[in-house]
């Protein structure tokens, strides 16, 4: 009898250290989540802070913000893909198991980066679709298994065709938004050339925003390799619109050569990221900031591989005043 007291003060603390220590506050007040060692772990920058979700026991491989304050997220449990939810809004929130996605872990390839594919919405947000075939954003082949909200059931499809300008996948039977969200519509602001310029249309003016750019040097390209072409493409510009996100990449390669850069509207200030089209897309948090990830390099600029020769990754944030620390090491994350 007496051991069995001692016990109940015991299991009582392991209960208590298993839980979520948020003292009240729900994972909405967070910014963003990335993924940290199989953990969710929610950032916010005002003030900064990380939370790692502790309640969740299984593998996160990745997640996605609905419009109703509801992350949907997959886990690996046993090699099974399971998709789970959670109530963001709820300063106790739980894991509540949605479906099985049918697909094991080993069938999705992982040949880019070692991320699993990303899940994306429909427009009315009443299916979810996820990449069982990791692919390149402009690469037009992808499996998907989509799951119906209304129906809770389970179907496939296959992406035979991704249009870059609409945002859609094309299936063989319907199309879905790629991107649960919109940036701002910038085609009629920049002016691109073949030549890796980009600039800023104001009135009858033209601003550069790429002259300061040393691209052989950021894109960290042989001395041999021509740097005579670059193609531009314009992502998405900050929530105040005083600075603009673009891609430079050599025309005459897959992604290997190829960067994020920033640039502020007026020219002034231009600036790379270190972060090539292979990585999840940087993206603008509400006070300005910009989250990235880029791979580690050595003082030669070779990229740093860990014991198990995987990439090594640093998840980045740029403040406002340009400004960058390291939050974590990360290759995904996800955006509120």
């Amino acid at each position: 009898m007496k051991k069995f007291f001692i016990l109940i003060p015991a299991l009582l603390l392991l209960f208590m250290a298993s839980c979520d220590s948020n003292n009240g506050q729900p994972l909405i007040d967070y910014d963003m989540v990335y993924l940290q060692g199989g953990k969710l772990a929610f950032y916010k920058d005002q003030p900064q802070e990380t939370r790692i979700y502790k309640s969740e026991h299984d593998s996160v491989v990745n997640a996605v913000y609905s419009l109703d304050s509801i992350l949907y997220y997959t886990v690996s449990h046993h090699g099974d893909l399971i998709l789970k939810s959670l109530d963001l809004k709820d300063p106790k929130a739980k894991p509540v198991k949605v479906i099985n996605w049918d697909l094991k872990l080993s069938d999705c390839d992982n040949y880019m980066d070692g991320n699993l594919g990303a899940m994306c919405f429909n427009k009315a947000q009443d299916q979810l679709a996820m990449n069982s075939v990791m692919a390149y954003s402009y690469h037009q082949y992808c499996n998907l298994n989509i799951y119906d909200f209304q129906s809770k059931t389970l179907k496939k499809g296959a992406l035979y065709q991704y249009m870059p300008d609409t945002d859609e996948l094309y299936l063989t039977d319907e199309k879905i938004d790629f991107r649960p969200y919109k940036e701002y519509n910038v085609a009629n602001t920049f002016e691109t050339t073949i030549f890796g310029d980009l600039y800023f249309k104001m009135d009858s003016t033209k601003i550069s925003l790429t002259d300061q750019l040393d691209y052989r040097k950021m894109m960290w390209l042989e001395p041999e390799l021509p740097t005579e072409y670059v193609d531009i493409n314009v992502i998405s510009t900050n929530p105040d619109r005083t600075k603009v996100l673009f891609t430079a990449m050599m025309p005459w390669d897959d992604y290997n050569y190829s960067c994020y850069c920033v640039s502020t509207m007026d020219g002034k200030t231009q600036t790379s990221l270190d972060s090539e089209l292979t990585k999840t897309e940087p993206r603008w948090l509400h006070d300005g900031s910009l989250v990235f990830v880029s791979q580690q390099r050595d003082n030669e600029g070779k990229k740093v591989v860990d014991k198990n020769n995987k990439p090594v990754y640093d998840l980045k944030v740029m403040a406002p005043d340009g400004t960058i620390k390291v939050i974590g090491n990360a290759c995904d994350f996800v955006v509120k």
